[in-house]
């Protein structure tokens, strides 16, 4: 068995824009979806940028895409039982990186959620990165 990478890729919004739009929202945001299958090692980066920054950032998964990229899908995507959130208070405006070991399950996108004070300037550039076997 041939491996593979590491091969980086950028997490998009929904909108396929890089810089994905976070602001002071309340609501929670959600990635693009991306393919997880033939990875066996994983990592994620995050450059967030604005004058205040203060996210929590999480893998949902699921077995399908999710039914509307962008928007909330109970039925099909949710963060995988016993995970914690990949950054609990994403505060730096530097690049941070970490390894990560989502579930078996096909494909994930992060949920990013906002804490108090973010400003409507937040914007957040995610990539994820991976060993594939072929």
């Amino acid at each position: 068995m041939a491996r593979f990478g590491p091969r980086r890729q950028a997490v998009r919004s929904s909108a396929e824009v890089a810089a994905i739009p976070i602001g002071a929202h309340t609501a929670v945001i959600y990635s693009k979806s991306f393919d997880l299958s033939k990875g066996t090692n994983f990592a994620v980066e995050f450059l967030a940028a604005g004058t205040t920054v203060n996210l929590i950032i999480e893998m949902e998964q699921g077995s399908v895409l999710p039914t509307t990229e962008g928007a909330a899908d109970t039925t099909n995507y949710s963060v995988p039982s016993g995970s914690t959130a990949i950054i609990d208070g994403l505060t730096q405006k530097t690049h941070f990186c970490k390894s990560y070991s989502p579930v078996t399950l096909r494909y994930g996108r992060f949920k990013i959620s906002t804490k108090t004070g973010n400003t409507a300037d937040v914007t957040l550039n995610a990539w994820l990165s991976k060993l594939e076997d072929d």
